[in-house]
């Protein structure tokens, strides 16, 4: 059978490397960033992390720190690049090609689109936190698509996954291998939006744009 079966439908997206290109922003942004400032250099250049694609840990340990030392100085120059002029264009990253053409056609059609995040600082608490929630809804107003109240907020994957297993979508859009098996798992239908550090997934539908995206024809594996 195909995901469709005429009804309508509950089809859910993950908003960074699913609907932005965010191994994009890690090159354009992160890597001059912690280039210039920390002298690092690109170690795995596939990961999708900041402290994956630098290796951060594994680069503060050879310089004798212990581990719980290393874990400290990693978090503390990892927020250094978040809480900064860095943040804004990472909030309001312009989506991929196709995306606002795709979601308003399914909300034509009938379906109710669901939008679920595991932005971190969207979790935290007072002024920052409100800050992230607003640019991230007007991320979506910027194209001109309205997602309502149907955005959610996690703190972090295992909890997105918790909300998604929760809402039970009909079809998920994601990036992360790991999500993706255990959601489809679960019988939600699921598709993965190609990059540089997903090529390894099998069994699951893969594309890589939304322009003429024809999800009709997207069957289940």
């Amino acid at each position: 059978d195909g995901y469709l079966t005429g009804e309508f439908m509950k089809i859910a997206f993950d908003i960074d490397g699913t609907l932005t290109d965010y191994n994009r922003f890690v090159q354009k942004r992160a890597v001059p960033f912690f280039s210039w400032k920390y002298n690092m250099e690109v170690a795995d250049p596939n990961a999708l992390e900041i402290e994956d694609v630098f290796e951060m840990k594994k680069y503060y340990l050879n310089k004798g720190m212990t581990e719980e030392e290393a874990g400290r100085e990693v978090h503390k120059v990892l927020n250094k690049f978040w809480f900064s002029h860095n943040v804004i264009p990472f909030l309001i990253m312009r989506f991929r090609k196709g995306v606002k053409k795709y979601i308003r056609h399914l909300k034509k059609e009938g379906h109710e689109v669901e939008v679920h995040t595991s932005r971190a600082m969207t979790c935290k608490v007072g002024l920052l936190g409100k800050t992230a929630r607003a640019l991230t809804r007007l991320q979506f107003l910027f194209i001109g698509v309205s997602v309502g109240k149907n955005i959610f907020f996690y703190q972090n994957d295992e909890k997105k996954l918790e909300g998604i297993l929760e809402k039970k979508p009909s079809l998920f859009y994601d990036d992360k291998g790991e999500i993706l098996e255990k959601a489809k798992k679960e019988k939600i239908g699921v598709i993965c939006v190609s990059g540089v550090h997903n090529s390894g997934i099998d069994g699951v539908p893969r594309i890589t744009s939304f322009d003429s995206l024809n999800y009709k024809g997207l069957l289940k594996v």
